[in-house]
């Protein structure tokens, strides 16, 4: 094959099949036509987010061809395909996956692992609360009975200010 004269039609269509397989068994399909239009710069219509990642591995692929054999697991090769060439400096010191300097070097520099711990400590209370209201959401589907909380209460309005409102009224018939 190395000396054929079809090698670089070849080659060329397995990057665009692997491209487009490797979207597949994300369980996304992805056309070869509308890929080859796109990487032509030919598409007519807005490409797909999908075609977007397909495009992405196509260009990954022939960067790897280009390279020497052994390039894509060196390491330039790995921080070159991570999207992270910049942050490797001259090479004598370590990248460790998770550190400050691999989750972002030119980040801003006033956050700190802090920060970071308060943001995940604010998700975790805002998914607990969400997973109390879908609870609270099968029992009532349920049609189990629980007590109410103080918002769902006619002495309260939706304002936070005390009315006497009239009681909620139940449909009936369902």
């Amino acid at each position: 094959m190395h000396k054929s004269p079809v090698r670089d039609g070849f080659v060329e269509r397995s990057h665009f099949a692997d491209a487009a397989a490797a979207l597949w068994l994300d369980g996304e399909l992805v056309h070869m036509e509308d890929l080859v239009l796109h990487d032509a710069h030919m598409d007519i219509r807005t490409p797909t987010h999908e075609l977007t990642r397909a495009h992405a591995v196509l260009r990954a692929r022939r960067r790897i061809f280009a390279q020497k054999p052994d390039w894509a697991l060196s390491r330039p090769g790995l921080l070159v395909l991570r999207g992270r060439e910049g942050q490797g400096g001259s090479g004598s010191e370590p990248v460790r996956v998770g550190s400050v300097r691999d989750a972002g070097a030119d980040d801003d520099a006033g956050e700190s692992l802090g920060d970071a711990t308060d943001q995940a400590d604010a998700l975790v209370e805002e998914l607990a609360e969400i997973d109390a209201v879908l609870a609270r959401s099968s029992r009532l589907l349920a049609d189990e009975k629980f007590a109410p909380r103080a918002a769902d209460s006619p002495e309260i309005n939706t304002a936070g200010g005390q009315t006497r409102g009239r009681p909620c009224r139940t449909v009936s018939g369902r």
